[in-house]
């Protein structure tokens, strides 16, 4: 809901600031100013159209070949008629029009010009929530602007493809495949690429289908408590099809690893034979490493406090926020990692301990005395 929420309101807000300028004119304007803005308004209306839409829409039917045109052709035309009937069987009023346009109404002259105003912007609002639609449902084709952006943020991950090509590792951003000749791959930027080996790794989405047929509740996976039951009764879900609570962030996520897969399935397996169980304390972790440059990631940036170190070689940053560490990314130095993960997970106080010299190294030492005698069974 927050996604399509911000999807919404960004273009609202893109709209009222241009209609706020009506705010600093204190006359009305002459006629060579509004035919002047009048043509400025068109030439980007035109210029949006030609290259945030029907370029796009012909480079993804690029495997037609030749006939890559004809769906942006047909689409284009198609959505002239749609108009043409729409200004065909809706009242509405032009300014400065003497006589309304569509059929007859008792519409007010305001409303009528209101009218004229949304028809005009239906056909931007469609392409929009298109667009918009594809992303939610993980099918519009929006290729990466950096190595591992599901786990590192642009400056990790800067270092990590700094690292791969000082080993000769080429990288195509922002680009994809289209099609393939024997040996060939042809990228949507209109580049080539020969491999001898193709790998394809594009990730997977949760089907969801089985659940959702029955009547049960979905979204990116299929919902679940913290006992792994999903909204069906006596039925359970866990792994990668599930969408449980992140610990790190506190709402719903898909978290496909192997460590919170296992231990769902560990506590679905008991709650579905007839014992008591919960996971409540899941949260996304990666761990990588290329030519001996090695990154852990674990958590989430909730918005609060950032610590960073950094260097040539290592970067640290620890994410807290309200007196919890909430995520952490580390790059080259990566020993004790467990230490920070394991205060994600337990939600601990950073009060209760010595945050500051944990921020420095992770150790044991930061935490009390009697934190470390139940760590260690009274060891201490």
């Amino acid at each position: 809901m927050k996604d399509v929420l911000l999807g919404l309101l960004i273009p609202f807000l893109g709209t009222s600031a241009g209609v706020c300028c009506v705010f600093f004119m204190k006359k009305e304007l002459s006629r060579p100013v509004q035919r002047a803005l009048n043509g400025f308004a068109a030439g980007v209306m035109v210029a949006a159209s030609v290259w945030s839409l029907l370029i796009p829409a012909m480079q993804q039917s690029a495997v037609l070949e030749r006939l890559a045109f004809l769906p942006a052709f047909c689409g284009f035309w198609c959505s002239i008629g749609f108009l043409l009937l729409l200004d065909h069987v809706i009242p509405h009023l032009h300014r400065r029009a003497g006589k309304a346009e569509g059929p007859k109404s008792r519409l007010a002259r305001t409303t009528m010009m209101v009218l004229a105003v949304t028809l005009h912007n239906i056909p931007e609002g469609m392409a929009v929530g298109v667009v918009y639609a594809g992303l939610l449902n993980g099918s519009a084709q929006i290729t990466a602007d950096r190595v591992l952006s599901s786990i590192l943020d642009h400056d990790c991950a800067e270092r990590m493809q700094t690292q791969l090509e000082r080993h000769g590792v080429r990288f195509l951003l922002e680009d994809t495949a289209v099609r393939y000749e024997n040996n060939t791959a042809l990228m949507k930027s209109g580049k080539t690429v020969a491999f001898d080996l193709l790998v394809l790794a594009v990730g997977v989405r949760a089907n969801t289908a089985l659940v959702k047929d029955c009547g049960g509740k979905t979204d990116r996976g299929i919902l679940i408590d913290e006992s792994m039951r999903t909204s069906l009764s006596d039925v359970y879900a866990a792994g990668d099809c599930a969408q449980g609570m992140d610990a790190s962030f506190g709402q719903q996520r898909v978290l496909a690893i192997l460590p919170n897969a296992s231990l769902q399935g560990r506590c679905a397996g008991i709650n579905m034979t007839g014992g008591e169980a919960v996971f409540s304390n899941a949260i996304p972790m990666n761990a990588i490493g290329f030519f001996g440059l090695h990154a852990l990631s674990a958590g989430s940036d909730c918005g609060g406090d950032v610590y960073e170190e950094t260097d040539e070689r290592h970067l640290k940053r620890l994410y807290s926020k309200d007196n919890r560490l909430t995520g952490f990314m580390l790059i080259g130095e990566t020993a004790r990692a467990g230490i920070y993960t394991s205060l994600i997970r337990e939600k601990t106080p950073l009060d209760s301990l010595d945050f500051e010299r944990l921020k420095q190294t992770p150790t044991t030492t930061a935490f009390s005395l009697n934190a470390r005698r139940q760590k260690f069974g009274g060891a201490v």
